[in-house]
């Protein structure tokens, strides 16, 4: 099927999730009553998927026929859906579970949800950023995630026994509940997410360079989720502060789709890189300094840990300039040769010129070092003619 050439579905599709989380946030209000932190959950949540279509928007009317801006468009408009029909079965109650519809609404919010969520991070990897496998081959790995994607919903569709709202599923099967099908659909969708992260590190190594960084942007926001939910988790486990831990990775695909400060990535990334490792080597010296000054210092004088606070706070205050310039010199090196390589050749070429007063060897060198650090198609050197003036000879008055 071809993608639309038009930014009409995505519109619809922003309409259609911005109208069912107002039809579902009335729902919960009139049902359940006003809370100031339920509210404040569903409102973060309620805005990562409107900010996730809004990025599809964005993303269609930039590249019509890329299906990632319609992953973004689809992924929260199924959500949505799960949202309201589950708040409506929820509010219907069980008073109404004898109307022939009373089932509609907790069968919908089943598995409506779960597959648009699947889908993105199941295909999401596989065709970011252009839209395609990174080959031919990986095409039969798209057929394969579409046919994983359409068994989640089939078997979330027919769990048998009760579902949300407290109904009956008229469609349930016996098979659907069964722990080999669930096992099954279960491996085939995180067989499906690596085989879908192993295309992104082929696609990196054949990509360009504006690929590359639009991939190296998602592998960082990645981590920070990561980092982030680990946090959270241990720290304050918290709805609002979860939701926007979630939408670190949404908002770096679409930052990266729309090449919003692309290339301020790696900048990003190695400052982030040196102040994580700083941190750590500091907090390695202060801990091993009270350490070592506590024992010593208590052993020797009797004095107490707060000698060795001191004498640990001044070690780390010392140590901050060297490690940092120490660290940031390995970083450069290891992750931003480029840059580091062309910081060398310019600092070379400096010494040379001050050493070198042969104006044909600077040339040929400066040209090296262009081509080194800025590697142009062509590179050309024009000297300026130097013409000394004449002295204009002739009788002077006194």
């Amino acid at each position: 099927m071809r993608p639309p050439e038009s930014t009409r579905p995505a519109v619809a599709a922003l309409a259609l999730t911005l109208a069912q989380i107002a039809a579902g946030a009335l729902i919960s209000v009139l049902h359940f009553g006003f809370d100031l932190v339920d509210t404040l959950d569903a409102g973060s949540y309620a805005a990562l998927l409107v900010g996730m279509s809004l990025i599809g928007l964005l993303i269609a009317r930039r590249e019509p026929a890329n299906p990632v801006g319609w992953l973004f468009s689809l992924a929260p408009l199924l959500v949505s859906v799960s949202l309201t029909f589950g708040a409506i079965g929820i509010a219907a109650g069980p008073e109404h579970r004898d109307w022939s519809w009373a089932p509609l609404p907790a069968w919908l919010s089943q598995w409506a949800w779960p597959l648009g969520l699947i889908g993105f991070a199941v295909l999401m990897p596989l065709l970011f950023p252009d839209g395609r496998p990174p080959s031919g081959r990986w095409r039969l790995l798209v057929k394969i995630d579409l046919v994983v994607i359409a068994a989640t919903a089939v078997l979330l569709a027919t769990q048998p026994g009760d579902i949300n709202g407290g109904v009956i599923n008229p469609v349930g099967l016996e098979v659907s509940g069964s722990a080999p099908a669930i096992g099954a659909v279960v491996v085939a969708i995180v067989a499906a997410m690596i085989a879908g992260f192993v295309s992104a590190v082929v696609r990196y190594r054949r990509a360009d360079e504006t690929q590359r960084v639009q991939l190296r942007e998602c592998l960082f926001a990645i981590c920070l989720t990561f980092v982030g939910f680990v946090l959270i988790t241990v720290l304050s486990a918290n709805e609002v502060l979860y939701t926007i831990d979630y939408a670190l990775i949404p908002a770096s695909v679409g930052l990266a789709m729309l090449r919003y400060r692309l290339y301020d990535v790696d900048v990003v990334i190695r400052r982030t890189l040196v102040y994580a490792v700083l941190v750590a080597a500091l907090a390695a010296v202060y801990l091993a300094g009270i350490a070592v000054f506590g024992l010593t210092f208590r052993a020797a004088t009797g004095l107490g840990s707060s000698f060795a606070v001191t004498l640990s706070t001044l070690a780390v205050a010392a140590a901050f300039h060297p490690f940092r310039r120490r660290i940031q010199h390995a970083v450069d090196r290891r992750f931003s040769r480029a840059a580091y390589d062309a910081q060398a050749a310019v600092e070379a070429f400096a010494g040379d010129l001050r050493q070198q007063i042969d104006l044909d060897l600077l040339s040929d060198r400066l040209l090296e070092t262009v081509r080194e650090t800025v590697r142009p198609r062509t590179a050309s050197v024009w000297l300026a003619p130097v013409t000394i003036p004449e002295r204009q000879f002739g009788r002077t008055e006194a």
